[in-house]
């Protein structure tokens, strides 16, 4: 699935082989990682038992957070993943993530939103700690042509997704064609370029929807869609509803 909030996983029984934009990686009882806005994971195979939790944050709590951490700290986060940290790292990082369920459960706190936010950053700062040593060997070992392409593309789709609708723009920016492109994204993703980009797209429309109360025609001229109903039928392909009845439900 294609991600639309910050999150934090966390595996609590079992394991699963799970693929991050275009890396693979293993997610294992005690392991836990942060994921960004985004992001495209995939579940690729799993035990019978396997069973994670997932914290998700709202645009507006992230908001608060990111204010509060320095670039070189944000760029870092990217690269979080379940199987890069030690046994004792993650026995951290899960005391955090227990305070932060359980401070969930508290109905009555007036302070509760303000703890929250220290807890994340709290957790954001450890994993940040246990990350920006392995970063540089992890980017190292990227070395095939495939995932260097198609971590570019991700980078690609994040910035340009809202002006830049179609494939051969990123195969371009590649030095590519958008056949090879289509190839690679099926091989590695078993999904299509279009369809990634799409992903980008429809999460850029869903949290416009759910944060502010811009028309239908007004989302479509941010999104750059040439009308209101071409982003309508985008949005109902994509999502399953229509852009009022998605506000509608979830907002």
């Amino acid at each position: 699935f294609f991600t639309t909030e910050e999150s934090i996983l966390k595996c609590n029984r079992g394991y699963a082989t799970i693929s991050i934009n275009s890396s693979e990686h293993i997610f294992k009882q005690g392991a836990n990682f942060f994921l960004g806005g985004g992001m495209y994971l995939k579940i690729i195979d799993c035990s019978e038992d396997f069973e994670y939790i997932s914290l998700n944050f709202s645009l507006q709590f992230f908001n608060e957070i990111y204010v509060s951490l320095e670039n070189k700290i944000t760029d870092v986060l990217w690269y979080s993943a379940p199987d890069l940290y030690s046994e004792e790292e993650l026995l951290v990082t899960n005391l955090t993530i227990e305070k932060i369920v359980l401070l969930s459960r508290r109905v009555e706190f007036v302070y509760k939103h303000r703890v929250a936010i220290n807890l994340v950053l709290s957790y954001l700062y450890e994993i940040y700690e246990f990350t920006y040593k392995k970063v540089d060997s992890r980017k190292s070992n990227t070395t095939k042509h495939v995932d260097y392409v198609m971590d570019k593309f991700f980078t690609l789709c994040h910035d340009y997704h809202v002006e830049q609708h179609k494939i051969q723009f990123y195969a371009e920016r590649l030095n590519i064609t958008p056949r090879y492109l289509n190839t690679i994204a099926r091989k590695t993703l078993d999904t299509t370029p279009k369809d990634v980009i799409d992903y980008y797209i429809s999460g850029s429309a869903k949290r416009i929807l759910l944060t502010t109360s811009l028309t239908n025609q007004q989302i479509a001229d941010k999104l750059n869609f040439p009308d209101q109903a071409t982003f309508g039928q985008f949005f109902k392909r994509n999502v399953g509803l229509t852009p009022n009845e998605f506000r509608n439900k979830f907002k």
